[in-house]
């Protein structure tokens, strides 16, 4: 078994994130974070809950203003996962101001004893999007880079997403029920590199 799951009789997963972690466009209404918790259970033989704290429409600001109380609210979790930041590409939250929004989340995981995966952001495919600006996905790649670095330079866990197949995503941005399951693999790999 993996190292991940000697240290608990059952895990506890803490979703963070926004429409695309809410199930936004799931007609199963599990998201990744739903199938996350069953690919737990059948690959390490556990039990897995996942705490779905996505919230629809926000931005890296959005989500610090109440990190600090959903991560102080889940004591048992010994885990976050965060996937963030599609919506500030709505508005071009500078990247140094996106880089310290997730600096900032992330102190807060380690702060309550979180270990944290942190994930790249999936393809902006703005036809159809109305509300994303036509660069959306240009800022959205720059963002990855800094997604990748921050990675790096704290030593975390880092899933892949930002060339998601395009066959996993029903609008162009969120994921269809088969998006949401490929996702959750991935997560899970992403899971057993935690440090």
């Amino acid at each position: 078994m993996d190292a991940w799951c000697f240290e608990m009789i059952y895990s506890t997963i803490l979703c963070l994130g926004d429409s695309l972690t809410y199930p936004a466009r799931d007609p199963t209404f599990l998201g990744y974070p739903g199938y996350l918790a069953q690919d737990v259970q059948e690959d390490l033989g556990q039990f897995c809950m996942t705490i779905n704290k996505g919230v629809n429409g926000e931005t890296s600001a959005q989500l610090l203003f109440r990190a600090y109380d959903v991560i102080k609210s889940y004591p048992d979790c010994q885990t976050a996962i965060l996937l963030i930041g599609t919506n500030d590409t709505k508005h071009e939250v500078d990247e140094k101001l996106f880089k310290s929004n997730l600096e900032q989340i992330i102190g807060i995981c380690k702060v309550f004893d979180k270990k944290v995966l942190i994930s790249t952001l999936p393809p902006i495919k703005v036809f159809g999007q109305p509300t994303y600006r036509q660069d959306s996905d240009d800022i959205r790649k720059r963002y990855n880079e800094v997604i990748r670095n921050l990675a790096e330079e704290k030593d975390l866990a880092m899933v892949e997403l930002g060339n998601l197949p395009a066959k996993y995503q029903c609008d162009g941005v969120h994921f269809n029920t088969e998006g949401s399951r490929f996702v959750a693999k991935k997560m899970l790999k992403g899971l057993k590199r935690l440090k």
